[in-house]
């Protein structure tokens, strides 16, 4: 009997640790570690709108030797004749204005290059009328360029400038081309709020969500492609993930006496305005990110896709507490991959635990120097929560180990999956980045 009692002891003190755990506020896995070498593309301008080459290698630039300068010299030549014949706005002198620019950014003239491509700018919109098409290679240089100087608010307003030019200049031919510039421009106002540059992270939160909620409404209207609209999902998807970071997520399926959330709520509604729009937006937050992953799965033809979708869905559902909702979904994707022979992909995406959210919501390229390197070891139960966390310090600060194994209890996994099964994982070891 004393064994018996002693045995549903520890059962009932497992399950109320396990729920506990679910009750604590997840990690903001990327926001405070990462895993050594970690890169979302989330992070970074998209590779596709760039156009200069080397902006970011300052100790490889030079003059570029006789050839570099004798085309510097005709290009300046080409400038006074222009001038001399149309005066400072002359038509076509935004090329030569541009080819300057193009060698000064060569040279690690970032400034200069700038103050030249703004000039080019401001030719072409005199010329060519304020939505030509014609602006944007000359927009993405500068954005390069304003990144490179480090001037955030300078960088801020050529974002705007760089959104609505995109939409103004696009026809129905350059409709890929105006999604993309909708998403970069989605995507930068992100980077601003995990940055902490953000003047009103809470109206600026919102207005972030109203825009992508508006491009998904348009893009269903339009009948825009799959990929489209499932790019759109992943951005309005990685915004909730910063709603319910900034109000405090509920956990849907703890125990309401465990979850000291549920018990603050009223104390944790402000007299703002915009706040207390956010945490009404917090509210549904979960359900509307389950609802556009689970729209978007239905409409997928891929099975690859499909999987993608519903892995995505777990993910989602895992991070904010829910574990029965989202082993149902990973387990639909897991059977997806299986049905479709894609056993390489299945490896890939459910052959190891994955820290969540695993798209970058959080994560921001550090200064180097702000970074620690810490080796963790620990073990990650059948419901992707950490067990016995240790860390050692490989570089860095000493409390980096600390600050480690605090992050890594409340980071939520995506666990292994074997046989379609949810297995647990022990003694796994990996490199963490740690920011300060």
């Amino acid at each position: 009997m004393l064994k018996t009692i002693s045995s549903g002891f520890w059962l009932l003190t497992a399950l109320l640790a396990s729920i506990a755990a679910l009750a604590r506020e997840p990690a903001s896995y990327g926001e405070r570690i990462a895993l050594r070498g970690a890169e979302w593309a989330e992070g970074r301008m998209d590779p596709a709108l760039t156009v200069l080459s080397g902006i970011d290698d300052r100790d490889n630039v030079g003059e570029g030797g006789s050839q570099a300068q004798d085309s510097v010299t005709q290009w300046q030549a080409q400038v006074e004749t222009l001038e001399a014949a149309g005066g400072p706005y002359a038509s076509g002198l935004e090329e030569p204005l541009a080819d300057l620019a193009r060698q000064r950014v060569a040279e690690g003239r970032f400034g200069e290059a700038l103050a030249l491509y703004r000039r080019s700018l401001h030719i072409l919109r005199v010329n060519t009328g304020l939505a030509s098409p014609a602006q944007m290679t000359i927009v993405r240089a500068m954005l390069e360029l304003q990144r490179a100087l480090g001037d955030r608010e300078g960088l801020d307003d050529l974002y705007g400038y760089y959104y609505r030019l995109g939409w103004l200049a696009a026809d129905d031919e350059e409709g890929d081309e105006r999604w993309r510039v909708a998403l970069e421009y989605l995507r930068w106002q992100r980077e601003l709020l995990r940055t902490a540059d953000s003047g009103d992270p809470d109206r600026e939160l919102l207005e972030l969500f109203r825009l992508n909620t508006e491009l998904l409404e348009r893009a269903s209207a339009e009948a825009a492609p799959l990929g489209t609209r499932q790019d759109l999902v992943q951005s309005q998807l990685k915004n909730l993930y910063l709603v319910q970071a900034r109000v405090l997520p509920q956990v849907r399926e703890s125990l309401s006496v465990l979850s000291p959330r549920r018990s603050r709520r009223q104390e944790l509604l402000p007299e703002d305005v915009d706040r207390d729009r956010l945490l009404s937006l917090q509210r549904s937050a979960v359900a509307t990110g389950a609802e556009l992953l689970t729209s978007l799965a239905e409409q997928a033809e891929s099975p690859v896709a499909r999987a993608a979708l519903y892995r995505e869905l777990g993910d989602w559902e895992q991070w904010n507490g829910s574990w029965r909702r989202a082993e149902e979904a990973w387990r639909r994707a897991v059977s997806l991959l299986q049905d479709a022979g894609e056993n390489d992909r299945l490896a890939e995406w459910f052959g190891e635990p994955v820290e969540l959210p695993d798209n970058g919501a959080f994560w921001q390229p550090p200064n180097d120097a702000d970074v620690s390197l810490v080796r963790a070891g620990f073990d990650v139960s059948e419901r992707g929560q950490v067990r016995r966390a240790t860390a050692s310090v490989l570089a860095g600060r000493d409390s980096a180990s600390i600050l480690a194994v605090r992050e890594l209890r409340d980071v939520r996994f995506r666990p292994r999956f074997d046989a379609g099964q949810a297995v647990a994982v022990e003694g796994l070891e990996r490199d963490y980045e740690v920011y300060h």
